[in-house]
């Protein structure tokens, strides 16, 4: 009968364990996150699962064209996945519905329009 409430007391224990380790992850190391909206679409659609890494500007610093998750300002419940376009110390307009980042026009391949606008250009 001993070695029976063992046998549970090590499988609590590994449960504890795993819960713990578990919440530790999630809260510290990764961010999992659901697209909310179309806005990053032709990379990432619409409902789709991204996991993040919390630590990654540890290691380097933000480039232009990384995909950041973060809490939206004004609901802190409500993670947000954008494009990183404007990086420390540049001015970043849009004129004519195009970026410009301290004054130069940002080529960004990824949207649907400046993707359709070049295969047109070489029909």
């Amino acid at each position: 009968m001993k070695a029976f409430f063992r046998e549970i007391g090590e499988w609590i224990g590994v449960i504890i364990i795993a819960f713990v380790l578990a919440y530790l992850v999630n809260n510290f190391i990764i961010v999992n996150a659901v697209v909310p909206s179309s806005s990053m679409e032709t990379t990432i659609m619409t409902g789709d699962r991204v996991i993040g890494f919390r630590l990654a500007y540890l290691f380097s610093e933000p480039e232009r064209g990384d995909i950041i998750i973060f809490k939206f300002p004004d609901d802190e419940s409500k993670l947000y996945i954008k494009r990183l376009i404007g990086l420390p110390g540049e001015t970043v307009e849009i004129k004519s519905g195009k970026v410009d980042i301290d004054g130069e026009v940002l080529d960004e391949p990824y949207l649907n329009v400046r993707s359709e606008e070049r295969r047109v250009g070489k029909e």
